[in-house]
C-alpha cells in the first residue's frame, strides 16, 4: 500500500475522486446555475409565447420570433447575501422570478424599415429594435410584455378582435390565487385625455421570502400595451456597487494595457536579437480564431450584415494576433529558463502520439476536478461566511440562449484556457523567472494579475470576493505549471470548465440541454481515452529526442561563431607582440585595434643582431579561426626565412613559395617586411600587395608614400610573384618617421560612409613628426576616432611606426 500511494497516477486519481463527491455535494449548495429548472422545451416557451400575444389581440406573423435567458442580478444577489447559499437558491429555484426566457419579435431583415413608430411603452433600452417583447418564467408562466405602439391603428401588428381587453382579465387569467393579491389604485397621467394610458397595480407577499411581488398593467385605451411582475426585494445597485463595476472595468484594462506594453516591448526586442520564432504560435493563434468565430457568430444580434462583417475582420484577427504573439514570446521565454516545461510541446512536435502527451491529458482531465472543488470550496466559505455571491454572468445565459450550447461551451472554454494559461503561465511566469531571482516574489507578481483574471468557472461582479479567489485558483495552475508543464497546465482548466458546464446543464432538467451535456462529456472522455491510449501505445523511446526549433539553431549557430571568433581573437593577440623593441638609434610604437569579427591583420618585430630590426605588417584574407591559422602559419613561415638574412625581397619571395604550397587556393596574404639597418642607416622593404609605407623625411619636411611593385602573396605559385615584386633602400636621418598600416585606418568610414583615406594619415603624421612614436600614435588614433565617432568599426586597425633617434 504504501509502494501504491507513493505512485502519483494513484495518488490523482484519488485526489479526483474525492474532489468528485465534494464538487457534487457543493454544487447545488453553491452555484445559482444550479437552481435554474426548464421544465418546458425552447419550442414550448415560443409556443406559449404566440399563444398568449395572439390572445392580446396581437398579430405578429409577419416578424421572427427571438429567444434567449435573461436574469436579475439584484435579486440573485439579495437571495444569497440575506439567506445564505443553500436556503437562497432553493427559494431562487421556486417562485422569485429570478431568471426568465426573453421572446422577441424582430422585423425581417428583407422587410422595409417600419416608419410609423411615434412611441415605445417599457424601456425603449430593452425594445431597441423589437416590435414586442415578452418574458416568461422557465415553466412559462408570463412575467411581462411590452410592444411598440403604432400610428396606424390598422396595421398588421394589431388584430381586429382581442379576447382580452380588460386589465383585470388578464390578471385574472395570469395569476389563479388572486385573493393573495392586493389592488393598488391605478395611475393616470394628469394630462391623459379619455382612452389615454392607464398603469394598474396589485401587489402580494411572498409566501416564504421577506418579498414583494408586484405586478402592473398598461392600457392604452381598450388594448393592453404591456404588464411587467416584479420581486420588490432586492438589493438595489448602490454607489458602492458602481465603484466595484468601475475598479472591476480598470483592473481589466490594467492586466489588458501590461501584457500589451510587455508583448510590444519584449517582442522588439527578442526579434531584434533573432531569439523567437513566430511560426510556433501560428497554430494556437488559428484555434482561437476559430474558437473567437464560433464565439462571435453566436453573440451577435440583429445588425446589418455589413456591421455584423466589420466586427468580426476588426476583432478576430486581433485576439488571434495576440494569442500568436504571446505563445511566441512565452515559448521563447520558457526554453531560456525551464525549457523542460514545453517537453510535451516537442514531442508533439517530433510525433503526435506520445507517451508524455497521453501523460499530459490524463493527469489534466484528474486535476481538473480538485481545481473544481477547491474553486466550489473557496466561494463556499465566501457566500456563508463573508456575505459573498455568485452571479450567473453573461457565460452562462449566452449558453442557454445559444442554438447549439455545447459548440459554445466547448469554444468559449478553449479560447478561454488558452488565453490565460499562454498569457500568464507561458508568458508573464516566464519573463518573471528570467528576470526575477525570487521565486516568491515571481509566484506573487504571478497571482497578481491572476487575481484580476476570471477563470471560465462561475461568476461573481463583487471584484473584492473576487480577487482572494482568482489568487488562490492562479496559485494552484502555477503549482501545477512548475510541477509539470503547459499542457498539463492546459488540460487542468479545460477539465475543470467542461465539468463545470455538464454539472449546469444536467441540473436544468431540459432533455435538450441534457443532450448537450452528454456532447461535452463524450468530448471529455474522449480526451480521457486518448490519453490512455497514447498512455499504453507509445513506448518511454520518443522522449529521448529533443525538438529544436529553427530560430534555437540559430542561436546555436551564433553561439558556435562567436566561440570561434574568441578562439581566434586569443590566436591572434597571444601571436602579436607583447610590447614594443628597445633598440638604440630607434623610436619604436605599435597598436592593434581589434574589431568584433576577427581579421587577420598581424604584425612582428624580428631582431636581427647587427643593430638590425625587422618589421612585418600584414593582413591576412578571410576571418574566423581560418584567418587566425593562415596568420599564424605566415609568423613562422617568415621567421624561419628571415633568419637567414636574406633580403626582404628574397624572402618574400620564398615566403610565397611555401605559402602556396600549404595554403587553401583562395587564402592570399598582403604583407611588408622591412629592415631597419642602424649601422648603414638605411632601410631596405619589399612590398606583397600591402598598403605603401608612409615616409616623413625630417631633411626636407615632406610626407609621402613609398609604394614599391608587389602582388600578395599566395595568389600564384612563384614566377609571376618573383617578376613583380620590388625591393626599396631608402637612406635615413635622425628625425624621420616611417608609418606601416593595415587597410583598417584607412578605410575606416565615418556616419556618412566617407573613408578617412591616406591624405589624413600623411596630414596626421606631419603635423605630429617631432613628437615621440608614443605620442604621434596617439594622435593618429584619436584623430581616427573622432572621425568615425558613432560608427561601427567593421575591420582591425593596426599600425607600426618607426622614428629614427
Amino acid at each position: 500500500m504504501a509502494r501504491l500511494w507513493k505512485s502519483l497516477e494513484f495518488r490523482l486519481v484519488l485526489g479526483a475522486l474525492l474532489s468528485g463527491i465534494l464538487l457534487i455535494i457543493l454544487f447545488v449548495r453553491i452555484y445559482p446555475e444550479s437552481s435554474i429548472r426548464i421544465p418546458l422545451s425552447r419550442e414550448q416557451i415560443r409556443h406559449r409565447a404566440e399563444s398568449l400575444l395572439d390572445s392580446l389581440g396581437y398579430d405578429m406573423g409577419h416578424y421572427r420570433i427571438g429567444l434567449q435567458m435573461a436574469h436579475q442580478e439584484d435579486l440573485v444577489r439579495a437571495a444569497q447575501q440575506q439567506y445564505g447559499s443553500g436556503t437562497g437558491l432553493r427559494m431562487l429555484s421556486d417562485s422569485l422570478y429570478a431568471w426568465w426566457w426573453e421572446c422577441q419579435w424582430h422585423p425581417d431583415r428583407a422587410a422595409s424599415e417600419d416608419t410609423n413608430v411615434v412611441v415605445v411603452f417599457g424601456d425603449p433600452h430593452v425594445l431597441r429594435d423589437n416590435m414586442a417583447q415578452m418574458s416568461l418564467t422557465p415553466d412559462g408562466r408570463p412575467l411581462s410584455f411590452q410592444i411598440r405602439a403604432m400610428e396606424d391603428t390598422s396595421a398588421a401588428l394589431v388584430s381586429g378582435h382581442p379576447e382580452i381587453q380588460d386589465a383585470v382579465a388578464l390578471f385574472c387569467m395570469l395569476h389563479a390565487d388572486t385573493a393573495q393579491w392586493e389592488r393598488i389604485q391605478a395611475d393616470t397621467p394628469p394630462k391623459a385625455g379619455p382612452g389615454g394610458p392607464v398603469k394598474i397595480r396589485w401587489r402580494r407577499a411572498h409566501p416564504v421570502a421577506d418579498m414583494e411581488i408586484r405586478f402592473s398593467v398598461d392600457t392604452l385605451g381598450d388594448r393592453i400595451i404591456s404588464f411587467q411582475t416584479e420581486t420588490m426585494a432586492a438589493q438595489k445597485a448602490d454607489a458602492s456597487d458602481k465603484s466595484e463595476e468601475i475598479i472591476s472595468i480598470l483592473s481589466f484594462l490594467l492586466v489588458y494595457m501590461l501584457f500589451v506594453v510587455l508583448g510590444i516591448v519584449f517582442l522588439i526586442k527578442r526579434l531584434r536579437a533573432d531569439l523567437v520564432d513566430l511560426t510556433g504560435g501560428l497554430i494556437p493563434g488559428i484555434i482561437v480564431m476559430i474558437a473567437w468565430t464560433v464565439m462571435y457568430w453566436h453573440s451577435i444580434g440583429h445588425q446589418k450584415f455589413w456591421e455584423i462583417l466589420l466586427g468580426y475582420f476588426l476583432t478576430t484577427p486581433f485576439v488571434g494576433g495576440a494569442v500568436w504573439v504571446l505563445y511566441a514570446l512565452g515559448e521563447s521565454y520558457t526554453r531560456e529558463v525551464w525549457a523542460h516545461k514545453l517537453r510535451i510541446v516537442d514531442q508533439i512536435h517530433r510525433r503526435f502520439a506520445s507517451n508524455g502527451l497521453g501523460k499530459a491529458l490524463i493527469r489534466g482531465i484528474l486535476l481538473g476536478f480538485p481545481f473544481l472543488a477547491l474553486h466550489a470550496v473557496i466561494w463556499a466559505l465566501q457566500v456563508n461566511l463573508l456575505h459573498g455571491y455568485l452571479s450567473l454572468g453573461d457565460r452562462i445565459l449566452a449558453l442557454w440562449s445559444s442554438a447549439v450550447p455545447s459548440l459554445l461551451a466547448v469554444s468559449e472554454t478553449l479560447m478561454s484556457v488558452m488565453l490565460i494559461t499562454i498569457s500568464v503561465c507561458l508568458f508573464y511566469l516566464s519573463l518573471l523567472r528570467r528576470y526575477t531571482r525570487s521565486r516568491v516574489w515571481m509566484i506573487l507578481m504571478a497571482c497578481l494579475v491572476f487575481s484580476m483574471i476570471c477563470p471560465p468557472i462561475g461568476h461573481c461582479a463583487a471584484i473584492w470576493h473576487r480577487i482572494p479567489v482568482n489568487c488562490i485558483l492562479g496559485l494552484f495552475l502555477i503549482a501545477v505549471f512548475m510541477r509539470f508543464e503547459i499542457v498539463t497546465t492546459m488540460m487542468t482548466l479545460f477539465s475543470a470548465s467542461l465539468v463545470y458546464r455538464i454539472l449546469v446543464f444536467v441540473h436544468c432538467g431540459d432533455p435538450f440541454f441534457q443532450e448537450q451535456a452528454f456532447i461535452i462529456m463524450g468530448l471529455w472522455v474522449l480526451l480521457a481515452a486518448a490519453g490512455v491510449w497514447l498512455l499504453f501505445r507509445s513506448g518511454k523511446a520518443d522522449e529521448s529526442s529533443h525538438y529544436i526549433p529553427d530560430y534555437l539553431r540559430r542561436v546555436y549557430h551564433r553561439q558556435e561563431l562567436k566561440r570561434e571568433l574568441e578562439i581566434a581573437r586569443d590566436v591572434q593577440l597571444n601571436f602579436l607582440p607583447l610590447k614594443n623593441p628597445v633598440i638604440q638609434g630607434l623610436d619604436v610604437a605599435s597598436f592593434c585595434m581589434p574589431a568584433r569579427e576577427v581579421g587577420g591583420d598581424y604584425f612582428d618585430f624580428i631582431n636581427l643582431g647587427d643593430k638590425k630590426l625587422g618589421v612585418v605588417i600584414g593582413d591576412v584574407s578571410g576571418k574566423g579561426i581560418p584567418a587566425a591559422f593562415y596568420m599564424t602559419l605566415t609568423k613562422g613561415l617568415l621567421k624561419s626565412q628571415a633568419a637567414s638574412h636574406a633580403s626582404p625581397r628574397d624572402v618574400l619571395i620564398r615566403l610565397n613559395r611555401l605559402f602556396f604550397e600549404n595554403a587553401k587556393r583562395g587564402i592570399f596574404i598582403s604583407l611588408i617586411y622591412a629592415v631597419f639597418d642602424l649601422t648603414e642607416m638605411k632601410l631596405t622593404f619589399a612590398r606583397a600587395g600591402h598598403n605603401p609605407m608612409i615616409l616623413h623625411c625630417s631633411n626636407t619636411g615632406k610626407t609621402s608614400e613609398v609604394c614599391p611593385a608587389g602582388m600578395a602573396i599566395g595568389f600564384e605559385s612563384g614566377d609571376i610573384f618573383e617578376k613583380t615584386i620590388q625591393e626599396v633602400t631608402l637612406p635615413l636621418h635622425p628625425g624621420d618617421v616611417t608609418f606601416f598600416y593595415t587597410d583598417g585606418l584607412n578605410e575606416a568610414q565615418n556616419l556618412k560612409l566617407e573613408e578617412y583615406g591616406e591624405t589624413r594619415l600623411q596630414n596626421n603624421l606631419a603635423e605630429t613628426a617631432h613628437l615621440t612614436s608614443e605620442r604621434v600614435m596617439e594622435h593618429i588614433k584619436k584623430k581616427i576616432q573622432a572621425f568615425t565617432a558613432g560608427a561601427e568599426q567593421h575591420d582591425d586597425m593596426t599600425a607600426v611606426l618607426v622614428k629614427i633617434c
